[in-house]
């Protein structure tokens, strides 16, 4: 479509080097369906870091900053407006930028390790195949292209577990948290990790496993990429 065209091409006149990174430290992304169980283990991974005294932080998306803070009030149903695919799309990409620049790139170049929950493989896994195609998307992303995580780590698990764990812990499900929608979801982030000529870093781990196994996969996963 024309909107987007006008909109990559502005995407690409930007300064590119305030999202260069280099490889002074870690960036990990923890991905998989709601409810699989990845913001706990990125927490509780992150904890175990720092007790050996690496520096690492969490970081997740939608992010605490102004848009991610639009993001989250949206997805609990607190606007009377709805958005379609592409402005819900672009929404993220906005807060994805701003989290890059402000939180990720700079630690990064610091020696800072990032742990993260989630990062543009959710945008594909939930949006992709409406109005927006993988290609759309990358190609609005490409100027971040240099500055790709080490790894993602999809923790996979099926819809009916992991709405199951959210219910037993009486969370408030999200407008879209629902088994057919998540299925879909689930089957795009495993057609990702196929994609190896576009997603190198991409890594499937068991969800269904205990919470101590997860961490400890996503811990050894983590222990590989120290230099």
């Amino acid at each position: 479509p024309n909107k987007l065209l006008l909109i990559k091409h502005k995407i690409q006149v930007m300064s590119f080097d305030m999202y260069k990174r280099n490889d002074n430290a870690i960036w990990m992304v923890l991905e998989g369906i709601d409810g699989c169980g990845k913001t706990s283990v990125g927490r509780e991974v992150v904890e175990r870091l720092t007790a050996q005294d690496k520096s690492v932080d969490f970081l997740f998306e939608p992010s605490d900053l102004p848009i991610g803070r639009l993001i989250r009030q949206y997805n609990k149903g607190d606007y009377e407006v709805t958005l379609n695919s592409v402005e819900y799309f672009l929404m993220f990409t906005a807060d994805r930028i701003m989290q890059m620049r402000t939180n990720i790139i700079p630690g990064l170049n610091n020696g800072v390790n990032k742990i993260e929950d989630r990062h543009v493989y959710a945008s594909i896994a939930y949006q992709g195949g409406e109005d927006l195609s993988i290609d759309d998307m990358l190609s609005i992303h490409s100027f971040l292209s240099e500055s790709r995580p080490n790894k993602c780590v999809i923790i996979d698990a099926p819809p009916e577990v992991t709405l199951n764990r959210a219910h037993s812990r009486g969370e408030k499900l999200e407008v879209f948290e629902t088994n057919p929608f998540l299925t879909k979801v689930r089957a795009n982030y495993l057609e990702l990790a196929r994609r190896k000529d576009l997603f190198p870093e991409i890594e499937v781990i068991d969800g269904t496993a205990s919470f101590e196994e997860v961490t400890q996969n996503v811990l050894s996963i983590y222990k590989r990429l120290e230099k």
